[in-house]
């Protein structure tokens, strides 16, 4: 409630108990002393009773200040409260502090609440709800809070939250995998090769290597002449058709070729065979 109960005994300036009259009191609350800055005041008009004593609401009365009641952040204390009674044309005055009463402790607490705006109270889930991936708070009695962790444990056997970053979650893992005894029987597999009958061949990395220093077929069989093709255009002359060699010949392949048709060629000088090598005499 915006409002408390305030009382107060009220006497003249001889201290005698003012009894059964009307009073005018103005309420002021000062933060941080009794000579603090006035941050609500409000006027009553009352009576005392019998004994001297007058009861009020404050926060109910005419307010005279720029603030309202309901404004006041009571957690800028500490706070007082001055009271001006004006008895007879005579004023009378005083400050008492505010001092703490079992509903404020109650409050103080309340104001160290977190924001739950974005939460749900556990009556609104709807008992639909899917929460197959979610723990019970009962569940985790087992588990310490961070703090709770003495320096001294031993958490060599753990691995930070940061540090699994590059790991699948097991739902995300049974999403896009299936289990090896989830696999239809019926998978025709003839195309493939297990893992184990690979053993024997090498990888293709380690085949373009090796093959680096070896020339391609194609590139072989544009630029090489073959061991027929030679002793056929050697043997008949000089004269086929079929076989170009204008671009050919290393000296190696044809000193290997010469000496392969040796017996089947008359023979010549290196010099009269290199002068005129298309015929043969």
């Amino acid at each position: 409630p915006q409002t408390m109960s305030y009382q107060a005994v009220v006497r003249d300036g001889d201290n005698a108990l003012v009894v059964s009259k009307p009073v005018s009191i103005e309420l002021s609350i000062l933060r941080g002393s009794d000579e603090g800055d006035v941050v609500y005041a409000e006027k009553h008009d009352a009576a005392t009773n019998a004994n001297g004593l007058v009861s009020l609401e404050l926060g109910n009365g005419e307010q005279i200040s720029e603030t309202a009641f309901s404004q006041i952040d009571w957690s800028a204390g500490p706070y007082f409260v001055k009271t001006v009674a004006e008895i007879d044309g005579k004023t009378v005055t005083g400050v008492t502090p505010m001092l703490t009463v079992p509903y404020a402790k109650f409050a103080e607490k309340a104001g160290n609440v977190p924001d739950l705006t974005d939460y749900a109270k556990k009556s609104d889930i709807p008992e639909s709800a899917n929460l197959e991936n979610y723990v019970k708070t009962e569940d985790l009695a087992d588990y310490a809070l961070k703090s709770e962790i003495p320096t001294e444990t031993n958490l060599d056997g753990y691995v930070k939250t940061e540090e699994l970053n590059d790991y699948a979650k097991t739902a995300d893992v049974e999403q896009t995998y299936a289990k090896k005894d989830e696999l239809p029987t019926e998978v025709d597999l003839s195309d493939y090769a297990k893992k184990s009958d690979l053993d024997g061949f090498a990888t293709t990395a380690k085949m373009n290597d090796t093959l680096n220093v070896y020339a391609k077929s194609t590139e072989v069989s544009g630029n090489y002449v073959t061991k027929e093709e030679f002793e056929n255009y050697v043997l008949s002359g000089g004269q086929s058709d079929a076989v170009d060699l204008t671009v050919y010949a290393k000296s190696a392949d044809v000193n290997a070729a010469l000496a392969e048709l040796e017996g089947k060629i008359p023979r010549r000088t290196g010099f009269e065979w290199l002068c005129d090598y298309s015929k043969i005499k």
